[in-house]
Order: structure tokens, then sequence, then C-alpha cells
């Protein structure tokens, strides 16, 4: 046995994550100065260890990986410019694995991600892909589809990040929430500590430099009561708090439990400013005022979804419907769907609920079971926030063999159909209809199997109103 100093050094805790330390500069060191590991002639043995502890310097990424058959084909790496950061290792069949890694940042912590197929088949149906952050989030998560390889432009920026440095004031007025507002005057705190219960509504500001060619954004929020956030002095949240508009005297129309983090998802392009700001009021209600806990970040997300300027929503998200196995049409498999013959007085209603998530849906992929002749013939995409009526939004009826020619641009993106809201509704509607979505009346298929099988994704970012592509 003997010691020897190893470049890519694997460990494994105690959840069986394969842990990752990787400097940006180990290829040209003749020395390794963050991994030793005992070798003998037929063994190899490792520290266990915790999550990673990355510094200043490096961005943690955890990359999780979902392997069916042929594994050995699959393949993923992280790139900065031509610098290649992260190659898996060996994967596994029919399980699930997770990696976790410290590269080396960059200019807006922007990096290039390539999945390959060295067969040329493409991954295994069932197989997918995904990556997060160090709070949790999801910045990528799809399936391969193309049959050798796909090139992602792959973000890992949080312009903000939690617990840091923010500008609060217990008064506020004007202005307040746009980015040329003065706020010398109010008090520096660093979030993540719990304050002292308020007696009024809490005001607080955060300026960063914006990300420019961004899909969407995911800002978390952790409250109790009421909020309002605002980019740039354009409200882009609010929950426990009336519909009607909001004052310093405003009270919540509740509270929850307890603190936590919720989210919203809106598109990239409310960022990209490299002068932006991030405004949030706190309200309480009339009958108690809790100790003022609350917390936030903002990561900022490329486009997952190839061929378009979104990315899907993956967190979050809860289905029901009459069709059996409804979880399958939202599962990153190619191979399984939720099946139900639709007939012309009993369509397949499929409902989505966004739990602690409230994304500004953009637009819909569908994935026809095996062919695009395995897609609905027509469906209605409708909204709301609560209650029991829908707003119908778009009713798409083409399946975009041919040349699309209407004003709901149906775009095909290689297997998949994109469904492209924008050409059909405002702004004001996406927001006021964002809290549940649901597809009626899915009508008649040609399929030899007579079924209704597709994979639904549900996207932000800002997709295409004019492009017109032929199956």
């Amino acid at each position: 046995m003997y010691l020897q100093c190893i470049q890519h050094m694997e460990m494994k805790n105690s959840e069986n994550t394969i842990l990752h330390k990787i400097s940006s500069n180990d290829s040209h060191s003749p020395f390794c100065n963050f991994a030793y590991a005992f070798v003998s002639d037929f063994t190899t043995v490792v520290a266990v260890v915790g999550s990673l502890d990355c510094t200043e310097t490096e961005n943690y990424v955890k990359i999780i990986k979902r392997s069916e058959r042929y594994s050995e084909e699959e393949s993923f790496a992280i790139k900065s410019g031509s610098e290649l950061l992260i190659q898996n290792p060996p994967l596994s069949g029919q399980t699930t694995e997770t990696f976790e890694y410290c590269i080396a940042k960059n200019t807006n912590n922007q990096y290039k991600l390539e999945l390959r197929d060295s067969y040329g088949d493409s991954w295994f149906p069932g197989s997918w892909i995904e990556i997060q952050g160090i709070y949790g989030n999801t910045f990528f998560k799809n399936m391969m589809v193309n049959t050798n390889y796909e090139d992602y432009a792959l973000s890992l920026n949080y312009p903000i990040m939690k617990n840091a440095e923010w500008k609060m004031t217990a008064s506020a007025s004007g202005t307040w929430t746009q980015y040329s507002y003065d706020d010398s005057t109010w008090t520096s705190v660093t979030l993540g500590s719990v304050t002292a219960p308020a007696s009024s509504t809490q005001y607080y500001r955060k300026t960063f430099t914006g990300v420019a060619d961004m899909a969407a954004y995911d800002a978390r929020f952790f409250y109790h009561c009421g909020i309002v956030a605002y980019i740039n002095g354009v409200q882009i949240f609010a929950d426990n708090m009336p519909d009607t508009p909001v004052t310093a005297t405003t009270p919540a129309t509740g509270c929850y439990s307890a603190a936590a983090y919720r989210a919203v998802m809106r598109p990239g392009s409310e960022i990209q400013n490299a002068e932006t700001v991030l405004a949030v009021e706190i309200h309480f209600t009339e009958e108690a005022s809790p100790d003022v806990d609350f917390n936030a970040f903002l990561a900022a997300l490329a486009p997952s979804v190839t061929g378009t300027s979104c990315t899907i929503v993956s967190d979050g998200v809860e289905m029901s419907s009459s069709v059996e196995n409804i979880a399958m049409a939202f599962d990153f498999d190619k191979s399984t769907a939720a099946a139900m013959m639709p007939t012309p007085t009993e369509p397949i209603n499929i409902d989505y609920v966004f739990t602690n998530m409230v994304p500004y849906i953009a637009g819909l992929r569908v994935w026809p079971f095996y062919s695009g002749y395995s897609a609905a013939k027509s469906l209605i995409w409708s909204g709301k926030n609560s209650g029991t009526t829908y707003n119908t939004i778009i009713t798409p009826s083409s399946r975009c063999r041919t040349v699309v020619n209407v004003p709901t641009v149906l775009v095909r993106v290689l297997k998949g159909v994109n469904y492209d809201l924008h050409s059909q509704r405002t702004k004001a509607e996406m927001d006021r209809e964002r809290g549940f979505v649901r597809l009626d009346g899915l009508q008649g298929i040609e399929s030899a199997i007579g079924r209704l099988s597709v994979q639904r994704f549900l996207c932000v970012g800002e997709l295409l109103c004019t492009v017109r592509i032929a199956m």
C-alpha cells in the first residue's frame, strides 16, 4: 500500500453520494492539495465525508443522474469555455446517482453542459439529468432527445445569495421599489437572523447586477405572513395580501403556521438590466406581529429546452386527472405515458397545481408517444388562481404536421411540440391565472394503439411568437 496524490478523487458519504473536489488548475500541477487516498493492489480506500465545502472562488454543483439500460453509452460534461471542469465517472445502470462538485467561478457563472450518447441512439428512455445549486434549487432538468449529442448553456448564477446584506426600513414611500431610489438613510441588515416582533410594515431593498440572455429567474422568499415583491418597480409576487392597492397600513390577510421558502419563476428579461433592484415589503395581521424572519435568494436560469428561450418547471408540480398513471405524464421518460381514450363527450382533463411555487407559464411542451400521430388533435389550455372556474387561454387545434399559419404558433422542437402562450394572452392575464393550469378537451388521435400518450413539460421564459416550423 502506498500514498498517492490523485487529481480526481471519488468519495462517498453515508447516503452513497459521490463527492468530487475539482480545482481548475489541478491538471497543470504536479501536486494535489485537496484530496489524498490510500491505494493498494486490489482496492482504493477513500475518506467518508459530508457535502462539499466550496471556497469563495468556487461554485457548488450537485448533479443527479438517472440511468436506465446502456448507461455505459451515456455521458455528461460541464465546461467553462473550452476548459473541461466536470466529466462524469462511469455510470451505473437502472439507478439514480448523485455527484457533487466544486468548480471554479467564471464571468457571470455561465457554463456549457454537454450531453452525449456514444452509440448514437440517444439516452435510453427514463434516463435524465438534473443540476442543482447550493440551496437545492434546480438550475436544469431534462432528458436527452437527440441521437448523438445536445449542448446547453448552463447558468449557476445567484444574483442574490441567502443571508446577504440588504437595506431595510420601517417607513418607505415614493419610488422606493425603483433602482434609482436613494436608500442611503436605510439600515444595512444581514438576513438570516430573527429580529424582534415588528409593529409596522417592514421594507427591504437589494440591488444587484442583472444577467442578460436568461430564460427565467427563480426568486425564493422566506416569510411568515404577507409579502409583496418587485423587480425594478414591477410587482412580481404577492402572498397573503388583498387584491386592493397596498399601503403601509394594509394588514396581511393571514399567516402560515411557520415561515418557509416560497418561490416565483418569471421571464429572464425582467433581470437583464445591469442595474436591477429587488424590493420587498413584509406585512403582518392585525391580530399578531410575529418575529421578523425574512430571507431570500434569486437564481438566474438559462434555457433548458433546445430551440427555445424557456426553461422547464420541474419543482413543485402536482397533477390530478381521471387518467390512470397521470404521474407518467411528467416523469421525463419517453417510454411511459398517461394513457386514456378520449371521446367527444368525455374529453380528458389534466390539472396542474403548483405547491410553494408560482411560475409564469409561457409554454407547454408535449412529447407524443412513439410519433406525432399520437398527439392530441386539439386541446384547450386554461388557468385560474382559485375557485372552480378556469379561464381559457389558448385553443390550438393543429398538430403542427405542416407549416402553421395561425396566430397561435405551435413550435415543434425535435419530436416534442411547444405550445406558445404569448400570442394569446396578455402579461396581466398570465399574472392573474398563475395558480392552477388545466388541459381540457384533449380530443381524438389517429394512433393505431388507440390511446392518448404524451409527456408534458411546463416552460417559463420568452418563446418566439413568429416561428413557423413543419413537423
